[in-house]
């Protein structure tokens, strides 16, 4: 079964990136589809982390 993921707790018009019909992620079981994110923290707008391993965890 196919899921889209939004970002917990917010509508479309307060996310970083606007209201464009995005999904921050799509769910595929078992396979987690993310492309395109950056380490944005979705709540502040700011980008997390200074490096490859820190910054990879805010987008998963």
């Amino acid at each position: 079964m196919k899921t889209a993921i939004a970002y917990p707790g917010m509508n479309a018009s307060d996310r970083p990136m606007g209201p464009a019909p995005l999904s921050a992620a799509v769910l595929h079981e078992p396979m987690l589809f993310i492309s395109g994110q950056v380490a944005i923290d979705p709540y502040s707008g700011e980008i997390k982390g200074s490096d490859i391993a820190s910054q990879t965890r805010q987008v998963l």
